[in-house]
């Protein structure tokens, strides 16, 4: 309603079929079916840019082609947001888990064994910021990368915010509801 067109793009169709259904009323809403790796299909420069966990290429020479193919879309002065899948969260959740499991009175070993299948680590390469699950790979944020690739791609960091989660969504999170959730990254960029 806030805005003359939107444009809805995504790789795959069925997403792309999921948000018009969404939208079925709304007449300024176009679709492309297209990657981030290449934005052409847009027919002009956009005032502002959305991405919700879709940042999330696993190879970082392809992360900063989208993040270039996202500047060259969005008019000089626009402005670039989102929500970007948080590493450093799945650090904290290990953390609480530990700590819950030394106080129950477990050795450090169990505790660690225990944390890390509640966190399912088997599935993630933290040196690399990486999640594979199902032939399925994606990259998760720290927070520092995260103003380093948007400065390589014309972006200027405005914020950045957690967002937190359900505990809900997480095995072990009904004991830890005490504590802060776990959470993703918000940002909010402008292009130079």
């Amino acid at each position: 309603r806030h805005f003359k067109t939107v444009y809805a793009i995504d790789f795959a169709e069925g997403m792309l079929e999921r948000a018009r259904e969404r939208v079925k009323d709304c007449a300024n809403v176009r679709f492309h079916q297209a990657s981030f790796l290449d934005l052409h299909v847009l027919p002009e420069p956009v005032d502002v840019a959305v991405a919700v966990n879709s940042l999330v290429l696993p190879n970082p020479d392809d992360l900063e082609k989208a993040l270039g193919e996202i500047g060259r879309c969005v008019k000089p002065g626009g402005y670039f947001l989102g929500i970007l899948p948080a590493m450093d969260a799945v650090h904290y959740a290990t953390m609480l888990l530990i700590d819950r499991a030394l106080k129950a009175g477990k050795p450090i070993d169990a505790a660690r064994k225990n944390a890390a299948h509640h966190c399912e680590h088997s599935y993630y390469d933290f040196a690399f910021g990486q999640f594979r699950f199902r032939g399925l790979e994606q990259h998760f944020w720290q927070p520092f990368v995260v103003g380093y690739r948007f400065r390589r791609s014309g972006f200027t960091l405005k914020r950045l915010k957690k967002v937190h989660l359900s505990w809900k969504q997480f095995a072990g999170g009904k004991e830890l509801q005490e504590y802060p959730p776990p959470w993703d990254w918000f940002f909010l960029a402008k292009r130079d």
